[in-house]
């Protein structure tokens, strides 16, 4: 799937999709002429993104980035339930949280 159907699959920016990559959270195929070619497995990373920002986990932080990367593929390997992945980002966040400000 290329980014303009992910797009309006997803309701989504190309910007932001790019940025999600540039971040290392996905890492859509590049076929011959370097477009980007979605697979079923980003799209669901895409939407579980989607879901952690909407719940206000800051993706920007890159030890969160690293926790909510690692939560995702968990979540895709190993099939954690949606309540243990909640439970597991509830801990994330009030560590993320606890710690101070720079």
């Amino acid at each position: 799937m290329q980014i303009k159907e992910v797009q309006e699959k997803l309701k989504i920016s190309s910007y932001t999709l790019r940025y999600y990559e540039k971040m290392g959270l996905i890492q859509p195929y590049r076929d011959e002429n370097g477009y980007r070619n979605y697979s079923e497995e980003d799209i669901h990373k895409i939407e579980r993104i989607m879901f952690l920002r909407d719940i206000n986990v800051p993706i920007e932080d890159s030890a969160a980035n690293w926790h909510i990367g690692t939560l995702i593929n968990w979540h895709i390997i190993y099939s954690i339930s949606p309540e243990k992945l909640i439970d597991s980002l509830f801990c994330i966040l009030t560590l993320i949280l606890a710690e101070p400000l720079e």
